[in-house]
């Protein structure tokens, strides 16, 4: 399933980055990130199933030689989900997120790029909340090492509060940045299910 939607109440147009060095000045900067997946082999070994690619609109207003202009980014959210019993049919998520690298003189305009984690875990899954960091785990990625942050937060569920693992990991790749992030309840270990979906992200998916 392909959904659209917008970024611009979430992010803001407030900001202002300097676009100087760039070449050709023209109304609108435009760029697009290319969806990443998960290698089919990895998805039927550990039960995950893909749901959605979900294509994001960001547009932000930029300061580009002392005009303004418009910045517009297309970026992908790919959701894959596993059941589990009572607990429901995506008791288990594991999302990518990629977004345009933006870069001007060497120095990254992206405002994303900027977020932290709890920010960026906002941004992909739409829940918002306290994050406590519990341990690392270093996994290669699209042949890069990249640190999974492992954290503990709480989610409301059918009105009870449920303890929730989330995995957070970011990386760049093929000009894009990309956050990977992994989700389950604390009554489900799905931890190393998890770092297996993370080592067979293929990029353009």
């Amino acid at each position: 399933m392909e959904t659209r939607r917008s970024v611009l109440g979430v992010l803001g147009v407030a900001g202002v980055a300097s676009l100087a060095g760039c070449g050709v000045l023209q109304d609108t900067f435009e760029q697009n990130a290319s969806p990443a997946g998960v290698e089919q082999p990895a998805l039927d070994q550990t039960g995950f199933e893909h749901r959605q690619d979900e294509e994001i609109q960001f547009t932000r207003t930029v300061d580009a030689l002392g005009q303004s202009r418009d910045l517009r980014l297309t970026n992908w959210l790919v959701t894959h989900g596993k059941g589990a019993g009572d607990v429901g049919a995506d008791a288990a998520t594991f999302r990518i997120f990629s977004t345009p690298s933006v870069t001007v003189a060497g120095n990254e305009i992206n405002p994303i790029d900027n977020f932290d984690d709890e920010q960026l875990l906002a941004q992909v899954s739409g829940q918002q909340g306290s994050l406590e960091a519990e341990s690392t785990q270093v996994v290669s990625i699209l042949g890069t090492d990249v640190e999974l942050t492992r954290y503990k937060t709480q989610r409301e569920v059918a009105g009870a509060a449920v303890t929730v693992f989330v995995h957070v990991g970011r990386l760049s790749n093929n000009g894009d940045l990309l956050t990977v992030v992994g989700a389950y309840p604390e009554l489900l270990d799905e931890s190393e299910k998890i770092y297996s979906l993370a080592r067979a992200v293929e990029h353009p998916g």
